[in-house]
């Protein structure tokens, strides 16, 4: 009888397990995989100075049939923001994405990244590069 008993709990369990995990998957669809083209994915800056902030714009193409959707765009360092409209990118539309570079006090060489998260079939990403000069 025990036996019985536990195995209710088991079954009861499992039950609102595979409840809890449909729910989940159904309140994040996933989005179909598009393709998208970038006009330049690396951009040169140049020469800038310390403590300065400088932005270069990146415009992503929807090449694909299926609807482009961002969910976020990972910059590598803090010193660099990215700004975007939030808004799906329908086949044969583009968004722009702009990254936005906060120079450090110090002179030399950057390279910056930002990886965008998004359902198209190969990764983005985009990088910034330049050079920071004390004139």
């Amino acid at each position: 009888m025990k036996q019985l008993s536990y195995i209710r709990v088991f079954l009861y369990g499992m039950a609102f397990l595979l409840s809890a995990c449909h729910e989940a998957t159904t309140q994040n669809k996933p989005y179909a995989l598009t393709t998208v083209r970038v006009d330049s994915s690396d951009v040169h800056i140049g020469r800038i100075s310390p403590r300065t902030s400088n932005s270069a714009q990146y415009k992503i193409h929807n090449t694909g049939n299926t609807t482009l959707h961002i969910t976020d765009i990972l910059p590598s360092c803090e010193c660099t923001q990215a700004t975007y409209d939030k808004q799906d990118t329908p086949p044969g539309e583009h968004v722009t994405v702009t990254l936005t570079y906060e120079a450090e006090d110090f002179s030399g060489s950057f390279f910056r990244t930002a990886e965008v998260e998004c359902n198209a079939e190969s990764p983005v990403i985009l990088t910034l590069t330049g050079i920071i000069v004390n004139e």
